[in-house]
C-alpha cells in the first residue's frame, strides 16, 4: 500500500542534511512533488484549523501558505509550502479533497509538498523546539489508518450481508403458500380443505393441531 501513489518523494521523514541550510536537521515530514500547481488532496478527513500564510511565531513559520487539518485521533496534518489554499478554518474535509495547489511559498528550494502530522494540534499548532519530539512518521501512520477503514469496512459489509441473509429467510418463512409437500404426504387430503395459502409457519402449527388430535385418537 503506498498512500503517496502519483508523488515523487524528494526528501523522507528523519535526519538529514538541510537542503538550504547546509545543516544536519530532523525532517519532521516528508516532501513530495508533483507539478506546480497541481492540485493536493487531503490523505485524512478531518476539520481544517489552519489556513493561509505561516507567519513567524505561529507555529508554521517559514512553511508559506499551509493547510493544517485535525483528524480523529486529534494529530494535526499540516500541507505546508502551498502555492494557493482552497479552504477555510471551520471547514470539514473529507479524504481526496482539494485543500490546495502545491507551490514554493515559504522556504525551499523549489515546489513541492511539505506534509507533516503533528502529535498536538495546541499550542502553536503543536510547534515545539524539539523536532523529534513534534511529529510522527507519515507513510506507516496513514497506511495503519487506511488498513483500519478497510478493516472496519470489511466488518461493516459483513454485517450488511449476515442481516440481508436473515432479512431473506424471515420473508421465505412469512411467505404465504399452498400447502407444502411434506404436509400433503402426511395429511393428505386436508391440504384441499384450505382454500388460503398461508405462511409456512400457519402450516407448521396446523401440522402440531392436526398430530396432537391424531395422537389423543389413537
Amino acid at each position: 500500500m503506498n498512500p503517496f501513489e502519483g508523488y515523487r518523494i524528494t526528501s523522507p521523514y528523519g535526519w538529514r542534511i538541510h537542503p538550504v541550510y547546509g545543516d544536519r536537521r530532523f525532517h519532521t515530514g516528508i516532501d513530495l512533488v508533483k507539478e506546480h500547481r497541481a492540485p493536493i488532496q487531503a490523505f485524512l478527513e478531518g476539520v481544517v484549523m489552519f489556513a493561509g500564510w505561516g507567519a513567524a511565531g505561529s507555529g508554521f513559520g517559514n512553511y508559506g501558505n499551509v493547510v493544517a487539518i485535525l483528524d480523529a485521533k486529534k494529530h494535526l496534518h499540516c500541507y505546508c509550502h502551498l502555492d494557493s489554499v482552497s479552504v477555510k478554518v471551520g471547514d470539514r474535509v473529507e479524504r481526496g479533497q482539494e485543500i490546495g495547489r502545491q507551490g514554493n511559498t515559504g522556504i525551499g528550494t523549489g515546489s513541492h509538498l511539505h506534509y507533516e502530522i503533528r502529535k498536538r494540534y495546541a499550542p502553536s499548532y503543536g510547534w515545539t523546539a524539539n523536532a523529534e519530539d513534534r511529529a510522527v512518521e507519515p507513510t506507516q501512520y496513514l497506511i495503519d489508518w487506511y488498513r483500519r477503514e478497510e478493516a472496519q469496512m470489511q466488518a461493516l459489509m459483513e454485517k450488511i450481508s449476515a442481516a440481508e441473509k436473515r432479512i431473506a429467510e424471515l420473508e421465505e418463512k412469512t411467505k404465504k403458500i399452498s400447502a407444502p409437500e411434506w404436509f400433503r404426504k402426511e395429511f393428505p387430503g386436508v391440504a384441499e380443505l384450505v382454500h388460503e395459502p398461508m405462511e409456512l409457519l400457519g402450516w407448521r402449527a396446523v401440522a402440531v393441531a392436526l398430530r396432537t388430535i391424531r395422537s389423543q385418537k389413537a
